[in-house]
């Protein structure tokens, strides 16, 4: 605005003084120059008080507009009124107005520009006659001139206030929108940090309550520094992109003022600021996550060693119990009648001798029914001879299905808390291969290979794709679910490949030496040691 009024002023300023040498027209310079060192000293007096102003923006915007407006009807009533081609410059005032104002002031600014043109249009000075003679202009000539030079002075006037006004409503969106974004940062639920050539450049408070430290004592550190040694590698591997695609999110662990680390997951993106490229970063604190997820393995290892107690329980009550003693009464009940007369024997063998071999078949599928639940040879003769036998009675009891094995392992090599997870998954995969293969060969691998005890099922059947119910853990028995779950409880991770026609592959993988593995009552508890050290199952479908 300021420069706006000093422009209009120069502009009057020359545009009367040509007029006074080229022309000879006699103006009333003393009037007017004290008008323009009126607007100049009020102009100096705004500009002083700039940094500390009085009232509303508004108000002081329509009260400067207002007294641009009264100056300049002045000088246009001391130089000709309506017939001075320098009226136009009345539109300055409305149209810094019409951009800066409320409605109400833009009518009030409009209204007196109106208002001035139409008492300039009636009441004003003589416009001054030229005392030089121009034999080639006349007086309508002169007045096109003064209204072309009038012209080219608006335009100038409003093209420098537009592109004034279009600057500083760009450099105010710019402030604005730096301003939310800080706030945002500031205000976040997510921690997160902005680096410059790996170094933390900005750091936002929710960041450093995680870390337990304060802002200005983690500025300018490493930003790898702040990441457990163990996950370093990948964080970095994550955050340089490379590979052939780029890792959007990782988890990951912080090292914290006090010494206990804390689970992220680490979102990363490059950004443009300032023509230098910052790599973005946020970190969402998942430490509360992770430890329901451990309390949730603590339960699910709990049920699954109550499960297998009770399983344990049951097989011995019933093979200690009931199949002992039918066994006891067909036993007696047949020597009863090797010791009856003949006579007698005879007329009693038909009705009694009956009973005998439903006794056996009794006593037998009691003792089916408790091999089901615990194979006793698992405690008594190991793993290797256990699966043997299973397999041997899986084969009789599918003779459409032809089972091949090879077990490459020394017995002394299997980590008791290993034996039973790897029974019962052979034991789920082959009734699934039974119950939905529809194949014809079934082949069970179970080896070392360079630290890992690997056991393989497979088969030549549909593909568990063509069963979506027991992928997605609904078909009867275990299901996979739980066959994943015990690999990932007793420290190993399950594969499912399978592959429409091409049969299905099921692969459990365990390290070797995983803490809590020498003990079977790990193997009951369904963990391998600390539950900070239970390992992620990967699993991997392939249609």
């Amino acid at each position: 605005m300021l420069r706006l009024r000093l422009g209009a002023l120069a502009g009057q300023a020359l545009a009367y003084g040509w007029v006074h040498t080229q022309l000879g027209i006699i103006l009333p310079i003393g009037p007017l120059l004290i008008i323009g060192l009126g607007l100049l000293g009020y102009s100096l007096w705004l500009l002083r008080r700039s940094h500390t102003p009085s009232g509303t923006r508004s108000c002081s915007l329509a009260r400067e507009a207002v007294i641009d407006l009264a100056s300049l009807a002045v000088s246009l009533y001391l130089t000709g009124g309506a017939h001075n081609p320098l009226i136009i410059l009345l539109l300055l005032p409305v149209i810094v107005a019409a951009a800066t104002l409320q409605p109400r002031l833009i009518w009030l600014v409009s209204s007196l520009a109106a208002a001035a043109y139409t008492v300039l249009m009636v009441f004003h000075w003589p416009f001054p006659v030229s005392h030089v003679h121009h034999h080639d202009s006349s007086d309508f000539d002169l007045h096109v001139q003064g209204m072309w030079c009038a012209f080219l002075l608006s335009v100038v006037l409003i093209a420098y206030f537009v592109a004034q006004l279009g600057a500083n409503l760009r450099d105010r969106d710019q402030e604005l929108a730096q301003v939310r974004e800080e706030a945002l940062v500031e205000n976040s639920p997510t921690g997160i940090l902005m680096m410059r050539q790996g170094r933390l450049c900005l750091v936002n408070p929710r960041l450093a309550e995680i870390l337990g430290s304060s802002r200005d004592e983690v500025l300018g550190t490493e930003a790898l520094t702040l990441i457990h040694p163990e996950d370093r590698e990948r964080v970095a591997h994550a955050l340089r992109g490379a590979g052939p695609s780029p890792i959007p999110e990782i988890e990951c662990r912080l090292l914290t003022r006090s010494g206990l680390p804390r689970w992220v997951v680490l979102r990363h993106a490059p950004i443009q600021s300032r023509g230098e490229t910052l790599t973005l970063v946020t970190l969402q604190d998942l430490t509360e996550r992770k430890r329901l997820e451990e309390e949730l393995r603590d339960l699910s290892a709990r049920l699954l060693r109550a499960q297998e107690e009770e399983r344990r329980r049951v097989a011995r009550d019933l093979h200690d119990g009931p199949c002992q003693t039918l066994t006891a009464v067909r036993l007696s009940l047949e020597a009863w009648l090797l010791q009856q007369p003949a006579i007698e024997r005879r007329s009693s063998m038909p009705p009694l001798g009956q009973w005998v071999p439903t006794l056996r078949e009794v006593a037998d599928e009691l003792r089916r029914i408790a091999t089901d639940l615990r194979p006793a040879m698992l405690d008594d003769l190991g793993l290797l001879a256990t699966l043997r036998w299973f397999l041997g009675r899986f084969a009789k009891l599918h003779p459409g299905l032809r089972v091949r094995h090879h077990l490459a392992v020394p017995e002394a090599d299997i980590p008791p808390a290993l034996k039973t997870p790897i029974f019962r998954i052979l034991q789920e995969a082959c009734a699934n291969a039974a119950r939905h293969s529809q194949g014809q060969l079934v082949r069970v691998n179970l080896r070392l290979d360079a630290g890992w005890l690997r056991l393989r099922i497979s088969d030549d059947g549909l593909g568990a794709s063509a069963h979506p119910g027991w992928m997605a853990d609904r078909g009867p028995g275990l299901g996979l679910g739980s066959m994943r779950e015990r690999a990932a409880l007793s420290g190993g991770e399950l594969r499912i490949r399978a592959r429409g026609g091409a049969g299905t592959r099921v692969e459990a993988s365990w390290p070797l030496g995983f803490p809590g593995q020498g003990t079977d009552q790990a193997a009951l508890d369904g963990v391998g040691g600390e539950p900070g050290d239970v390992r992620h199952p990967d699993l991997v479908h392939q249609a």
